[in-house]
């Protein structure tokens, strides 16, 4: 009944969009430039954008400068780390729920995008949204509106065949099984790079001011948040390891989160007596980009700072369901590489795959079972590999903290 009333409400919120969207259409018309711009259109998550860094770079050979310029589209939550990568000529925010849900807003960022002229729009984003991505495309104007023929995990069968109408070019995803940064090496082969090849993406710590909130010298970080308080592993095994980090390498915790995790951060850090410092909700996105490239490692479950710390290059172990599993992690790269990756620990179970549609009636607050039942134990094993290469202690030399 529920996925019913949320069909039907898909199927007026379309109708509402085309139809809001075309009086831009009819009273703004396109410009043409003398450079050719080009618009990249990324209104996803900050872990999403992360992943694309590497294909964001080859986009300078694709479109060199002199001839182009490359603007960037980008979600306001994750812009202020794109403003600081030559990658970009420009970039501009988009506030993902007020796009949608004000109508005004919307329809003075389509008209800005419509009257800048741009030559060609690339919506590299492989699950594609109607009312973000796809109707950027065809506000447009642009002679070449190029973009995935993605999936149907953020969009309704009736709504990609609208959509795809609005592209000139979509470019083929030859196996669907595949994670994303291998689909988006793909792209970008698709955009003319031919010998592209997926890597683990990098931000290069030199971009990044120092701050200091107060933070040890040797540390790791704790990351018990996600998006949806059913994918997060309960904060009684995150504490145990918690401890049985610091016990085991002399290394401080701190607990790094979101400003709407607040409430957890501090349950965890009043709930032991090992040093906890808890910045949960009190970092900027920069500033906590700094204190997750000075940690030794970091431990939580799937969310952007995992991706975050393999860009920084900083050892992560991912607590990983299994609605999204293979979407994004394990990595899965093309290239050879020294740097450390993720680490995923999981509790594979039947029903993967479910794109978070789970089939297990649990309790409100309480996680998933593919993420509830993972253990203490597995997770400790991963961890432990990184302390002994990376901790004193190990080595009989106890840390000063």
């Amino acid at each position: 009944m529920q996925r019913s009333f949320e069909n039907i409400l898909i199927y007026f919120k379309t109708i509402f969009y085309l139809l809001w969207d075309s009086f831009i259409l009819l009273f703004t018309p396109a410009r043409e430039q003398e450079i050719l711009k080009v618009l990249v259109i990324r209104p996803d998550s900050i872990g999403d954008f992360i992943l694309y860094l590497d294909a964001a770079w080859e986009l300078k050979k694709i479109y060199p400068a002199g001839h182009h310029k490359i603007v960037l589209l980008g979600n306001s939550i994750w812009t202020p780390i794109a403003e600081l990568l030559p990658c970009f000529d420009e970039v501009w925010a988009i506030e993902r729920n007020r796009f949608v849900r004000n109508p005004f807003y919307r329809f003075q960022l389509l008209k800005k995008i419509r009257r800048a002229g741009f030559h060609t729009v690339i919506h590299p984003v492989i699950s594609r949204e109607f009312a973000l991505g796809d109707a950027v495309i065809r506000i447009s104007g642009a002679a070449e509106r190029i973009g995935s023929q993605g999936d149907l995990k953020n969009t309704s069968g009736y709504q990609r065949k609208i959509s795809d109408s609005w592209y000139s070019r979509l470019l083929p995803v030859s196996n669907p099984n595949s994670v994303v940064l291998i689909k988006n090496s793909e792209f970008i082969r698709g955009l003319g790079s031919e010998k592209f090849l997926a890597e683990v993406p990098v931000l290069d710590r030199a971009i990044l001011q120092p701050v200091n909130l107060n933070q040890p010298r040797d540390y790791f970080i704790i990351f018990p948040g996600a998006q949806n308080a059913k994918r997060r592993w309960p904060v009684e095994k995150f504490l145990e390891i918690t401890e049985r980090i610091y016990h085991h390498s002399g290394w401080n915790g701190v607990i790094c989160g979101s400003d709407k995790e607040r409430e957890l951060g501090s349950q965890m850090a009043s709930r032991t007596k090992i040093p906890l410092l808890d910045l949960t909700g009190r970092t900027s996105l920069l500033e906590l980009l700094y204190i997750i490239s000075e940690a030794h490692l970091l431990v939580g479950n799937e969310t952007g700072a995992i991706h975050m710390a393999a860009a920084l290059s900083v050892p992560a172990v991912c607590i990983l369901g299994g609605g999204h599993y293979g979407d994004f992690l394990p990595y899965q790269i093309e290239k050879e590489n020294s740097r450390p990756l993720p680490v995923s620990v999981t509790q594979p179970m039947p029903c993967f795959y479910c794109n978070w549609f789970c089939i297990y009636q649990t309790p409100q607050k309480q996680a998933w079972p593919c993420i509830a039942n993972i253990s203490v134990e597995s997770v400790w094993e991963k961890l432990e590999q990184i302390i002994v290469k990376r901790s004193p202690k190990e080595n009989g030399q106890i840390l000063n903290n």
